[in-house]
C-alpha cells in the first residue's frame, strides 16, 4: 500500500495585491491509478465548501486559486513548486520579469523516428533512418515571442517566490 498522501490547499493566497479568487479548481487522489485527477472547476460557493471540508477531514483533494489578470493565474510560488508544475505540463512564469508575455514550458521527452529534412539534426548526420530521443528541457518564450530552447533560471529566478502557473482560459 502507498504511503498516504497529506492533502493540502495547493498554493496559498498570495500576500499582494489582496485579492478574491475568480475561481477555484480541484483535483481528486486516485489511491488505484496511484495520481491526481485532471483538474475542474468548482462550481459553486457549496461545493467549495464541501471541498475544503473535505480537505481538511484527511480525504485526498487539492484546491488551487485562480486569479484574473492578463490571463488567469494560480497564486505564487517557489521556483521548486513551479518547477514541479511545469514538469506535469503546465506553463509558468515570473511576476518579477520585465516580459509581461513571457513562460517556460517543458520541451522534449520525447522519441523522434527520424530527423526533419533541412533541419540540423539532419546537416549533422543524427536521426537519418533511425530514431534518437529529444531529452526533457525547458523552453522560454521571451519577450519578443521567441521560443528559446534549454534555458536554464538564473540564480535571482531560483530564488524568487514569485512564480505562478499560467492557466487556460476555459469557458
Amino acid at each position: 500500500m502507498k504511503d498516504r498522501i497529506e492533502p493540502t490547499l495547493d498554493m496559498p493566497k498570495p500576500e499582494v495585491p489582496q485579492q478574491e479568487p475568480e475561481f477555484w479548481e480541484w483535483a481528486a487522489y486516485d489511491e488505484e491509478k496511484d495520481e491526481w485527477s485532471e483538474w475542474a472547476r468548482v462550481q459553486d460557493a457549496g461545493q467549495l465548501l464541501s471541498l475544503k471540508n473535505h480537505v481538511q477531514h484527511g480525504y485526498q483533494y487539492r484546491l488551487r486559486p485562480l486569479f484574473a489578470g492578463p490571463h488567469l493565474k494560480c497564486s505564487q510560488m517557489t521556483f521548486s513548486e513551479a518547477l514541479h508544475a511545469v514538469k506535469c505540463g503546465e506553463k509558468i512564469a515570473r511576476e518579477g520579469w520585465n516580459g509581461k508575455r513571457q513562460f517556460v514550458i517543458k520541451a522534449g521527452g520525447y522519441t523522434v523516428k527520424e530527423s526533419r529534412p533541412g533541419s540540423d539534426y539532419a546537416k549533422h548526420g543524427i536521426g537519418l533512418g533511425e530514431e534518437f530521443t529529444i531529452a526533457p528541457h525547458l523552453d522560454l518564450r521571451n519577450a519578443q515571442g521567441v521560443m528559446q530552447p534549454g534555458w536554464v533560471p538564473s540564480q535571482g529566478d531560483m530564488f524568487a517566490d514569485d512564480w505562478y502557473v499560467i492557466c487556460p482560459m476555459v469557458g
